[in-house]
């Protein structure tokens, strides 16, 4: 799981005094990534995992209906501090059949900065984020940042989305429980 503090790493927060970054640590059952596949929803479960602790890197694959999915998971270094304290998170596709597929990937973070479960969000343009909010396409930010507590923070999480994929995707801000335990997005009221 994430924390600040975690074997020989430390992942992207302001401080490393052990702080928890995910609900549920150290088993972080409702934090997980979701394939969907011409409309059918799998949770990834990796087949198979290849740790590369030179380059700091964790590859998984999966393979259903067809499609491999890798996902890569990388202590890289932050822009901002210079530091190797961020983890990067991808996911490539690779169809494994002669027939064309509709494949998408949701990742569910279901943050808990420190002691707060319902952690706020800043969002550039938008601000406070304490209620749920969703974002498509152009609306979603380069960026957004989790705190602990918005007046006087002691840990905060930054994550970046690339430019790359923004156009195509679809951010939900959620402080709201029960969304851990859908797979797919819903429709927010």
């Amino acid at each position: 799981t994430v924390t600040t503090t975690d074997f020989l790493y430390v992942y992207t927060a302001v401080n490393n005094s052990g702080q928890i970054l995910l609900f549920g640590h150290p088993n972080p059952w409702s934090s997980f990534t979701t394939i969907q596949i011409n409309g059918t929803n799998y949770i990834f479960k990796a087949d198979s995992t290849v740790y590369d602790m030179e380059n700091r890197k964790a590859t998984s694959t999966m393979t259903v209906s067809g499609v491999k999915v890798v996902q890569t998971l990388q202590i890289v270094k932050n822009d901002s501090t210079g530091l190797e304290d961020t983890v990067h998170i991808s996911y490539a596709t690779i169809n494994l059949t002669s027939t064309s597929k509709r494949v998408g990937v949701r990742i569910m973070m279901d943050t808990m900065l420190g002691n707060n479960d319902g952690a706020p969000f800043r969002i550039p343009s938008r601000g406070e984020v304490t209620k749920e909010l969703e974002l498509v396409g152009s609306q979603v930010p380069a960026y957004w940042q989790a705190f602990d507590n918005l007046s006087d923070p002691s840990v905060f999480a930054i994550g970046t989305i690339y430019k790359e994929i923004r156009a195509e995707s679809q951010i939900r801000y959620n402080l709201l429980p029960g969304v851990a335990f859908t797979q797919q997005h819903g429709t927010i009221q």
